[in-house]
């Protein structure tokens, strides 16, 4: 069965779905992060370039400025998980998963805000409604909203927690893999013989 996120905001429902398409979605928020930044860095070249036009030029500066560097801790974040969670799952990668969710929904105020006094109210230059204000709105809020669906991934998440099975035992016949026969004045000595010995000894001792 194919896994699909729902179009409502955190509607998604993740039980059952494989680590392997967690790890998908993952990669596909630090994606979109990143092109939320991408436009919001364009958004603040724009603004820069009409602040003459604008009734509150620092605060829409501030505003986008906030949101570049808020996304780019989150997409930081999102590379950690892409990167260690096919390794082995830890309770440290679900409290990233929540905290994300948690700063997110912090953050829906800032941009419920950031619309109540730049874009539903009479502005300076109406033309900049549309082609600036609106798209530095849905370009924050478009991408906070998408990370509801954290606060359903986490939980699916935890279930993954626990040691990994592939993490093999090293055992005595194992040493010679590790070819140690370094070369002193001429004489070969072969350190996996004499450890062999050594572990040997004390595994005797221990029966009696």
């Amino acid at each position: 069965m194919v896994h699909g996120r729902s179009k409502i905001a955190g509607g998604t429902d993740y039980t059952g779905v494989s680590l392997e398409d967690i790890v998908a979605d993952l990669r596909a928020w630090q994606r979109n992060t990143d092109e939320a930044v991408q436009l919001l860095e364009g958004h603040l070249s724009e603004a820069c370039r009409h602040r003459s036009r604008l009734d509150s030029p620092k605060r829409i500066e501030r505003y986008i400025q906030h949101f570049i560097e808020l996304f780019k801790r989150y997409s930081g974040d999102f590379a950690r998980l892409v990167a260690e969670l096919p390794a082995g799952v830890e309770q440290r990668h679900v409290h990233i998963v929540r905290q994300i969710y948690e700063s997110s929904r912090l953050e829906d105020e800032v941009c419920a805000n950031f619309s109540h006094g730049n874009i539903h109210r009479a502005i300076k230059d109406n033309s900049l409604r549309y082609c600036l204000l609106d798209k530095i709105y849905e370009d924050t809020r478009g991408m906070i909203v998408d990370y509801f669906d954290l606060s359903n991934l986490a939980p699916r998440l935890e279930t993954f927690v626990g040691p990994t099975s592939s993490v093999a035992r090293l055992n005595l016949d194992d040493i010679d893999v590790l070819e140690l026969k370094p070369n002193i004045c001429g004489i070969g000595l072969n350190l996996n013989y004499i450890f062999k010995r050594i572990m040997g000894f004390f595994r005797g001792r221990k029966r009696t």
